[in-house]
C-alpha cells in the first residue's frame, strides 16, 4: 500500500529495496521503481517492525545533510508517527562527528541507527520513505523554518548582542582563500571575528549566526549557518565566477538577508590547471574594502 499524507511518502507492508542488475523498489510484490544499475547484493538484511529512512547520496556534506536529510525526520513525525514507534533509522554509512550531533539533538537513540553502505541489502517489515526535500541549490522555506525551531536559539538568546562574522574554510582542503592572511587583517579593522565551524557545537553555531549583523565569507558549507540569521543580516560572500553556486544567494533572498558579493579568482594548484568548484581562490583586497564600506555598517 502506498501512502501519501502531507510531505511523506510512506510504503507499508513488506518493502523490499533491492539492487541486483537492476534497482528496484517493490511493495507487496509489486514494483513501483526500476532503474537500470549494475549491482551485486548480499543476501538482504531483515530489519522487523518500522523503519525511517533518511539518506541522500550527498549526505555526507554538511549543508546537503542539514538541508535536504535531517527536516525529513520531521515529515516522519508531522505525518503522525509516534518516534518510539519507529524501530529503525536508515542513514548513510560511516556517520560523521556533525551527523551523529545532529541525531542525538533529534533524540534518535544510537541504538535504532543503521548504517547503510553500498553493498548493503535491506528487507524492511515496514518502511517509511519521507519524500525529498529538493535540491539544495532551491531553497525550502520550510526546512528553514524547521531547523530554526528545532535548533535555532531560545527567544531573547544574546539579545542585544551584534557580531560580524569572518566564516573561514582554513581547516578543509579545498576551496579554500589563498591570502586569507590579508583578508583575515581588512575584516579585523572593521571588528570581524573568525569564525571555525569545526570549533564550535551546532548549538553555538546556532546562538552565533543569529546575533549577527553581518556574515562574510566563501562559498561553502559554513554558510550554511545562514538560516539562524536574522533578517536583515547582510551577507557578503566571495564567489568564482568559474564555478558560479548561487546557492547562499538564493538562501539569503529566502531568510530575508541582505545578500552581495565579491568576485574571486581562481587558483590552480598546479595538478589540475582546469578552475571547479573545489579550486581555492584568491580575493581582490580592494574589492573587498569597497564591499565592506557598501555594507554601511555602523
Amino acid at each position: 500500500m502506498l501512502n501519501r499524507r502531507q510531505r511523506q511518502m510512506c510504503i507499508r507492508d513488506r518493502a523490499d529495496v533491492s539492487r541486483t542488475e537492476e534497482a528496484s523498489v517493490s511493495v507487496s510484490g509489486r514494483t513501483i521503481y526500476e532503474t537500470t544499475w549494475p549491482a551485486y547484493l548480499p543476501q538482504p538484511r531483515r530489519l522487523s517492525g518500522r523503519a525511517a529512512l533518511l539518506t541522500d547520496y550527498r549526505a555526507m556534506g554538511y549543508g546537503h545533510w542539514m538541508m535536504e536529510v535531517v527536516p525529513r525526520w520531521q515529515m516522519v513525525l508531522d505525518a503522525g508517527f509516534d518516534p518510539a514507534s519507529i524501530d529503525h533509522v536508515i542513514v548513510n554509512g560511516t556517520l560523521a562527528g556533525f551527523q551523529q550531533e545532529t541525531l542525538e539533538l533529534l533524540e534518535i537513540p544510537e541504538s535504532k541507527i543503521v548504517q547503510s553502505m553500498w553493498s548493503q541489502h535491506v528487507l524492511a517489515d515496514e518502511l517509511i520513505v519521507p519524500s525529498n526535500i529538493g535540491d539544495i541549490r532551491s531553497p525550502n522555506p520550510w526546512a528553514f523554518n524547521h531547523l530554526r525551531k528545532r535548533f535555532g536559539p531560545t527567544s531573547g538568546s544574546g539579545a542585544g548582542t551584534k557580531r560580524r562574522l569572518y566564516v573561514t574554510r582554513s581547516q578543509t582542503t579545498h576551496r579554500r582563500v589563498e591570502n586569507e592572511a590579508a583578508v583575515r587583517r581588512i575584516l579585523e579593522q572593521r571588528s570581524f571575528e573568525v569564525f571555525v565551524a569545526e570549533d564550535h557545537s551546532l548549538t553555538e553555531k546556532a546562538v552565533l549566526f543569529s546575533q549577527a549583523e553581518a556574515v562574510v565569507g566563501p562559498t561553502g558549507a559554513g554558510l550554511t549557518h545562514l538560516v539562524f540569521c536574522q533578517p536583515g543580516t547582510s551577507v557578503l560572500e566571495f564567489l568564482n565566477p568559474e564555478a558560479l553556486d548561487l546557492y547562499y544567494w538564493s538562501a539569503s533572498n529566502v531568510l530575508g538577508l541582505d545578500h552581495s558579493y565579491v568576485p574571486v579568482l581562481a587558483v590552480s594548484d598546479g595538478a589540475d590547471s582546469s578552475p571547479g568548484s573545489s579550486t581555492d581562490v584568491r580575493v581582490d583586497l580592494d574589492q573587498l574594502a569597497q564591499a565592506l564600506d557598501a555594507l554601511d555598517l555602523h
